[in-house]
Parts: C-alpha cells; sequence; structure tokens
C-alpha cells in the first residue's frame, strides 16, 4: 500500500500467488522504465509477459483489491527468470534505456524526469560534513582524556609496585619508609 517506485525495473509490482489480498495507492515517479527479456532460466511452455508496472496472475489469486492500473498476465510462473538488457545498461544507473523498452511513468510520461531528490547523487551534504568533523574532534577529544586516565592509574600503579604506599595520615606528603617526623599524638 502507497509506494513510491522509482528506478529501472522488470516488474514494479508484481502478483502471482495471493488471497485477500490489497495492493492500492503504488506511484511511479522520477526516473522509471521497465526492462528486461527473455532469459536462458525460462522453460520453453514459460509465457514471459513484457515488463510493465504492475502485474498479477490470475491462476494462483483470489479475492485481491487492485488498483485499477493492473494489467492481467496469462502465467506468473516466468516473471523472475528475465535478464536485464545487453551491455549492462541497467538505466537509470547508467546511461539511458534504449528505445525497445516500454518507458512509462505514473503520469504517463517519458520516464526521462529528473532526480526527485534534487541532487546530483555524489558528494555529502554540508550537514554530513558539519557532522564528520564534530565526530572526528570529539573522537579526539575523548582519545585524549582516556590517554591521560590511563596513563596516571599506570604511573600509580608502578609506584605502589616498588614499596611506596601512601599512609592514612592527615600529611598526605608523609611517605612510608620516608618518614622523618610522627604525627602529634
Amino acid at each position: 500500500m502507497s509506494n513510491h517506485l522509482s528506478g529501472a525495473f522488470g516488474y514494479a509490482v508484481a502478483i502471482t500467488s495471493a488471497r485477500n489480498f490489497t495492493v492500492q495507492n503504488n506511484v511511479l515517479f522520477g526516473n522509471t522504465s521497465f526492462i528486461g527479456s527473455r532469459g536462458p532460466n525460462c522453460t520453453n511452455y514459460d509465457t514471459t509477459p513484457n515488463p510493465q508496472p504492475f502485474v498479477f496472475g490470475a491462476n494462483n489469486t483470489a479475492d485481491l483489491t487492485l488498483q485499477s492500473d493492473f494489467v492481467q498476465i496469462p502465467d506468473g510462473d516466468s516473471l523472475t527468470c528475465i535478464l536485464p538488457p545487453d551491455g549492462g545498461d541497467y538505466w537509470p544507473y547508467g546511461g539511458s534505456p534504449s528505445s525497445s523498452n516500454n518507458n512509462t511513468t505514473s503520469d504517463g510520461g517519458s520516464g526521462n524526469g529528473s532526480n526527485p531528490s534534487g541532487s546530483n547523487g555524489g558528494g555529502l551534504t554540508a550537514g554530513a560534513k558539519a557532522g564528520i568533523a564534530v565526530g572526528v574532534i570529539l573522537g579526539v577529544a575523548l582519545l585524549a582524556i582516556a590517554t591521560y586516565f590511563i596513563r596516571r592509574a599506570a604511573l600509580k600503579k608502578q609506584l605502589e609496585g616498588r614499596g611506596a604506599k601512601r599512609l592514612a595520615s592527615v600529611d598526605e606528603d608523609v611517605w612510608e619508609g620516608k618518614q622523618t617526623t610522627y604525627p602529634p599524638s
């Protein structure tokens, strides 16, 4: 329900086995193309439907509520055996669709719409760059603080390992074995 689809598809939504199922309000937008051809994994008796937006097979479906632009196909068994076009041109991800493909959009256009996000598809936004910069600065600061405390604990442990232990006295500078005066009694 209510999917917004853009890109190169064999079939945007295909239903071949469902009971008591609803598919409504799906929309195609931007660069949308339906591409593909019969592949080697199709059996000789499979009828491969032409690539198109919304298809359903009536053989194994019942009690469906579908949006009006669904097309009934005779056999849904071969929907998964289509291949992309030769040459690796998986439009809109590389080049443009060939003239032999069925290119449509939800508004009946040619499928050559602009990028719906408004970006050129490359690089980071200013917010993303600022977030990375703040993260790096905080990471370096936390590393410096952790290094300070780890070093401090290691030095303290090293001093204690040499027999120098603090006494619980009023004078914090009095060390065991180095005592020259006695605390008042």
